[in-house]
This record gives structure tokens, sequence and C-alpha cells, in this order.
């Protein structure tokens, strides 16, 4: 068992031809985008990465400012040089970590998730290892301060992120679950109080530094296949609390499907949304 997880998880984060084969999604996503604001004075597009979903050549067209903001850096300077629009005055980078999780913990967690899956001896012990872990880490991004300010930008974008932000934990322990064969949800529940953690501060702060309209967009399933995305689930369970609750409202919605890779199509769900004045 040489092969590194978490290290060669992070290289499949980058998607070949993604840019290619998602251009008539993301020209779909834009144009819903565009004909949905009324102010265009600044947009934010939070967990921005390379934009393959997000066509920047218009965004930097109809905003005055465009800010992108990720952890990777690189990632959002690929961005803007695949769109030619190095030189734009128009564009700022932000680098911005959501979770607060280091490597050095992923890689702790792999080690004791590889011990639990694959020696025979002492596996209680590994198993409390596990569990102590991931409270530590659930009270870390409990605690995590994620800050974007009250009415920083006059509209934002958060698609595709709440997925993605902390998928590396559950991705590890199902190809462990695969390796053998095993059915062992131990670590599951865990992951999903995080995810709720997860989405109600990021939900929170976005709204927060958004004066006019925040644009989200989320996967509601593979198609074909039964079932909601981790992650997902929980980013719409608490937009559907804020509206319940009158914190916000949902001028529109719009379904599209999302081409991510030729063996899995996301059905997206997208919504405008506005916070109500309290």
């Amino acid at each position: 068992m040489d092969l590194n997880f978490f290290d060669e998880l992070k290289k499949s984060q980058i998607i070949a031809g993604a840019y290619e084969e998602w251009s008539s999604y993301r020209y779909q996503v834009t144009e819903y985008i565009i004909s949905n604001t009324t102010d265009f004075e600044s947009i934010a597009i939070f967990g921005a990465g390379k934009c393959n979903d997000i066509d920047l050549r218009i965004l930097e067209s109809k905003f005055k400012k465009v800010i992108l903001i990720d952890i990777d850096m690189s990632s959002m300077k690929e961005g803007i040089k695949q769109y030619s629009l190095e030189n734009s005055n128009k564009i700022e980078l932000i680098a911005c970590d959501f979770l607060g999780i280091e490597d050095s913990e992923y890689r702790d967690y792999e080690y004791l998730v590889r011990k639990y899956f694959f020696t025979s001896t002492n596996n209680l012990n590994s198993r409390r290892k596990i569990l102590s872990l991931l409270d530590n880490l659930t009270n870390k991004i409990d605690k995590y301060l994620l800050v974007f300010g009250k009415d920083t930008y006059k509209n934002s974008i958060l698609i595709g992120v709440h997925s993605q932000i902390n998928v590396y934990l559950q991705q590890i322990w199902s190809i462990c679950l695969q390796i053998t064969g095993k059915t062992d949800n131990l670590a599951i529940d865990k992951i999903k109080k995080m995810n709720e953690i997860i989405a109600k501060k990021l939900n929170a702060a976005v709204i927060e530094s958004t004066e006019d309209t925040l644009f989200v967009g989320y996967e509601m399933g593979i198609e074909g296949q039964y079932g909601g995305i981790e992650g997902a689930i929980q980013a719409e369970n608490d937009l559907e609390l804020r509206l319940e609750s009158g914190l916000i409202n949902i001028s529109s919605e719009f379904k599209l499907l999302w081409p991510f890779k030729p063996d899995c199509k996301y059905d997206m769900r997208f919504t405008c949304v506005c916070k109500n004045k309290v």
C-alpha cells in the first residue's frame, strides 16, 4: 500500500479538457447570471479556481470589478491566462481558505484510516483515534473564522463549491472501503456533521458579504443515480431554513445538466438569493 491517497486525490481535482467540454454549460450559467443582475459594479466568485464553469471574459466585459476568491492562487492565475485577461485592471485575486484543515491533518487522517482498514491488530485503538481526530477537526472547523465583510461585493457567485470543500475525508474512507470490500460507516456521520457546519458558515459569510444578488449553484444528484451529494445536501438544507425564517428570498431558479466528466453528469440547481433587510 505505497500509494498516497490524499496526494493523488489532490491531483484528480484538475479535470483534463474541462474548459472545452463545459463550453455550453459555462455559457448558459454565465448568461443566467448576467440576465439576473441589475447592478454591474462588482461580482465576487467564491471558489473560482480556473473558472472553467463561469465565463470570465463575459463577466470582465460586463462588470466594473471581478474578484476571484479561492485557496489555490496558481489555479486562479491559470484561469485569467486561459481567458487572456492577464492585463485586465478589472480583475482581483484573493487567496482564501474556506475550511482551515491543513494538508498534514489529512495525511494524519489517512494514516489512521489505512491502519484501521489494512492491519488486523489493535483496531479498537485505531477506531478511537480516527473518531478523536474527526472530533478535533470538527471543533477546528466550527471555530475557524470565515468573514468576508458586510456588503463587500454587489454580487457574488457560489457554484459547485459546497460539495468540494470537505471532500477528501470521505474520499479517503471510500477508497479503503472499495479496496477491502467492507461496509463500514464509522466516519460518515462525523463527516456529515462537519458538512452541516461548513455549509452554514459559508452560506452565512457569503450572504453577509453580498449587497445585492448571490448566485448559488449546487448538485442535486448524479444523472441516472439515486441520492444527493454530500456538501450540496447541507447547502440546500441551510438555504431552505434561511428562506423559511425570512432571512433570504429567492427570486428565480434555473436547472441545468453539468457534464462534469464523461461518466459523471450532475443535475444542477441555480438560484438567485437576496438577503432580507432586518
